[in-house]
Order: C-alpha cells, then structure tokens, then sequence
C-alpha cells in the first residue's frame, strides 16, 4: 500500500475529538503541541503559547484514542478574529489524516456554534500555514492571500476559507 493510499477503517485507531473545555485537558493539547512544535520541528517553547490561549479567546479541540484517551492531536481556533491554528498531530499517528478530522471539526464549530458568527455568511476563516502545507489548507478551501511573511523564525503564507452553511 502506498503512502497516499488511505488505510482500511479496520487499521485506524478509534479516537474522538472533544472540545477542551478544562484545564487538564487544555494542558493535554500544549503538550502535544509542545511535542510536535518544539521538541519534532524545532520552534522555542516559548513562542507556542500566546495571548489567543487565554481563556475565552479560543476554542482547543482534543482529539485522543478511545477508550484509552490518549492525546494524539489538537487545533485552535481563536473566536475573533476567526484564525485556525496550531494543528499538530503526533508522528506515528499522521498516517491516518486525523489533521483532516481536526480541520472539518473546526469548521463544523464555527458553523454550528460560533456565537461570534452572527448569522453573517460566508464564515471568513484565516490560516497562517507553514508553506510546506498550504496544498492540505488548500483541500479545505483556503486561498493564499498576500505575501509569505515570517511566523516564529518560520516562512508561512495567510490563508483565508469562506465557509458556508
């Protein structure tokens, strides 16, 4: 089977994705985005938590294996300005797409529940994507938008989704 070619339901690991709506499981997701971000790609811890992880400011989705519930990836999406971010996905579990599952979840959010919505469509969602993955933000519907600029010692293009209803 190639690398591209996706796997059997049956070989995936069962997991859920939660909202992190407590501390310990809000801590769940910097760990594992201090796994991915830090310690695999190389940025400083201290840039990984920002003033959108204050409480209220975003939602953090948790996804973990079931039943075990362990942590395996998350995603951020700050309420305003509407900006998803900080999608990490353990190594040895990126295989199965889970960023996929992550992305579609956020997306669900904003359109189901984001209050800061306010029935206004299309739901304008932005991306500072990695350059190395603006083709998966592309799978999603986001478009390049303005020069590539530096995040974090890192080169990363402003990506924008019209979601609708």
């Amino acid at each position: 089977m190639s690398a591209s070619t996706p796997l059997p339901a049956a070989q995936r690991p069962e997991t859920e994705i939660i909202i992190a709506d407590t501390g310990e499981l809000f801590q769940q997701c910097v760990d594992v985005r201090l796994k991915v971000f830090s310690d695999e790609q190389g940025f400083p811890e201290d840039t990984e938590l920002d003033q959108y992880d204050a409480p209220g400011r975003s939602v953090h989705f948790l996804l973990r294996l079931v039943p075990s519930h362990t942590p395996i990836g998350t995603i951020r999406m700050v309420r305003r300005p509407r900006k998803l971010g900080r999608l990490a996905v353990l190594s040895e579990y990126r295989k199965y797409k889970f960023g996929a599952a992550l992305v579609l979840r956020s997306h669900e959010w904003v359109l189901a529940e984001d209050p800061s919505t306010g029935g206004d469509s299309p739901y304008d969602v932005v991306a500072h994507a990695q350059l190395y993955v603006k083709p998966f933000y592309a799978k999603f519907g986001y478009v390049e938008e303005g020069p590539e600029f530096d995040e974090d010692g890192a080169p990363h293009q402003k990506m924008v989704a019209h979601l609708k209803q």
